[in-house]
């Protein structure tokens, strides 16, 4: 796993464990995380993309995401078992 990698997955853990809090004032919103803090909220998610190139640039990680219930994911079996490929 790269620096950033591990960075990004760093901002993950932070942004799960901070969900909770912030779903009843920014729900809907998109935040991004850095350090493991919320660095600001936005209405979309292209302007938390521009501050935070401006503010971190383009050489570490940070993540954004929307302020959301979470979801829960479930795997695509067919591209595990390597099925995307059978004819």
């Amino acid at each position: 796993m790269t620096t950033v990698e591990a960075q990004i997955a760093t901002e993950k853990k932070a942004f799960n464990a901070a969900l909770e809090q912030m779903l009843p004032k920014q729900k809907g919103e998109f935040v991004v995380f850095k350090d493991g803090e919320a660095q600001g909220y936005f209405a979309d998610a292209r302007a938390a993309y521009s501050y935070a190139i401006d503010a971190f640039g383009l050489e570490t990680g940070f993540l954004i995401r929307q302020v959301a219930p979470a979801r829960l994911e479930v795997p695509s079996l067919t591209w595990h078992f390597g099925l995307t490929h059978v004819l």
